[in-house]
């Protein structure tokens, strides 16, 4: 859908100054400006209000087993993915066979690409959307979650390689199925929260090669987590995260985190507690820290909100050519993007908008200075004022990256903070979070 857009978001920029003691200070506001527009309407899907009914994570695609590679290519090369099968078995599990299902919650693997890129998905295959899930280099392994809308239980995944034709492999691991809000007591509505830290094993003792660390998550409901993996102990070794089956001391076979000697790699997940609100991370190879931020918990709350999904992703927010400094924190107001999109049905105006779900990606890391080489960490936080002490993603070299997440949203505005160096971030939707006034 093709025309010129009215969106165009602008955001307010905090400035925050170090000194020599590397304190953080709140200093100015600075001027409003406005990022360079898109030229495509955001639209809504054909689908009703969803909620989410978490699985046991199940590894429904791996292109792996038949030994043969996705192709790459410079313009982009598409494959579907049969999801349906899996899904309806799932269901089928869970006494729910024939629900109207809208979508689902998955992690998507890139492993072993011959060449750097990136993936993106959509429902069909005919629009290839102006946005990405997985940013990869050449010999990689990197994960990132995804909420996508389903069209006959399928998705189209397109590898873009901007040098030159490639292949890589794909594994997709899927989470949580959303359906219609009200078809059946299954389907959690999401009630947001505030950000929250709820283990930082850097207080402590860094998780063993096999071992398990328990998360109390103060409650039974399943929660959607930012997981960061950080891997860059002396004893540190390639390896991935998986969740824990609260039945039996074996790892469930997926994963949602890899990360190489070196790295720190964030990645936002479903995860569901057992009984007594634990849940249990599984750490593969060498000694890793790991930290886990609260998002949001699934409810049966009908007053909680609900998922509107967008009919392929959209790109929202763009910061090029003007990257977030230092200590840096900006506003962006979203009335006019939030307005276009509710405008679109019936009812859906009166309803507010709480959070935006989607891929947050980082380009063009600068350190302060070469000399001291620095990393960073971007928080995608509601209201004004200092960022919480939780981070959406973390930035150690002038890599591409992408995280998924809830991004909540107050008064149709949300701020982003950057802790250190340069870099410039965009945000795709895939999907918005309206609750009931």
């Amino acid at each position: 859908m093709n025309h010129e857009m009215p969106l165009r978001p602008t955001r307010e920029r905090w400035a925050r100054r170090r000194s020599a003691l590397t304190m953080l200070i709140v200093v100015a506001l600075a001027v409003t400006v406005t990022v360079r527009p898109n030229h495509t309407d955001a639209v809504l899907a054909d689908t009703s209000a969803s909620g989410l009914i978490p699985i046991t994570p199940r590894r429904m695609y791996d292109s792996r087993t038949t030994g043969v590679a996705l192709t790459t290519s410079a313009t982009g090369t598409t494959r579907e993915i049969p999801l349906g099968d899996g899904i309806t078995r799932e269901l089928a599990a869970l006494g729910e066979p024939g629900l109207p299902i809208t979508g689902a919650y998955i992690n998507v693997t890139v492993v072993d690409p011959t060449a750097s890129g990136f993936l993106t998905l959509h429902p069909t295959p005919s629009s290839i959307p102006d946005a990405s899930i997985v940013n990869f280099t050449r010999g990689d392994v990197i994960a990132n979650g995804s909420l996508i809308t389903l069209i006959d239980g399928t998705i189209h995944a397109t590898l873009i390689t901007p040098t030159g034709d490639g292949a890589a492999h794909i594994i997709v691991d899927v989470f949580a199925i959303t359906a219609e809000i009200g078809t059946s007591p299954s389907v959690r509505h999401i009630d947001l929260t505030a950000p929250q830290r709820l283990l930082d094993t850097r207080r402590s003792e860094p998780v063993d090669a096999g071992g398990d660390t328990v998360v109390p998550t103060g409650s039974r409901h399943p929660i959607l987590a930012n997981v960061t993996l950080i891997n860059d102990l002396p004893d540190s070794a390639p390896t991935f995260i998986s969740p824990g089956d609260s039945r039996n001391d074996q790892p469930i076979d997926v994963s949602f985190l890899n990360a190489t000697s070196g790295q720190i790699r964030a990645n936002t997940t479903l995860l569901v507690p057992d009984d007594n609100g634990n849940i249990k991370l599984h750490n593969a190879a060498g000694k890793s820290h790991i930290l886990v931020d609260l998002v949001a918990r699934f409810t049966d709350d009908d007053h909680a909100g609900t998922i509107t999904f967008l009919d392929e992703p959209f790109r929202a927010i763009e910061t090029r050519p003007r990257p977030i400094g230092p200590g840096q924190s900006e506003r962006w107001d979203l009335t006019p993007f939030l307005s276009s999109l509710t405008a679109q049905r019936p009812g859906l105006a009166a309803n507010r908008a709480t959070a935006l779900i989607g891929n947050l990606t980082t380009t063009g890391f600068a350190p302060r200075t070469p000399v001291f080489p620095t990393t960073t960490f971007l928080t995608v936080f509601a209201t004004d004022g200092p960022p919480p002490d939780v981070s959406h993603i973390n930035v150690t070299d002038n890599v591409d990256l992408a995280n998924n997440g809830i991004f909540p949203v107050t008064d149709d505005s949300l701020h982003i903070y950057n802790h250190d160096g340069t870099v410039d971030y965009l945000i795709d939707v895939t999907a918005i979070i309206l609750e009931r006034p």
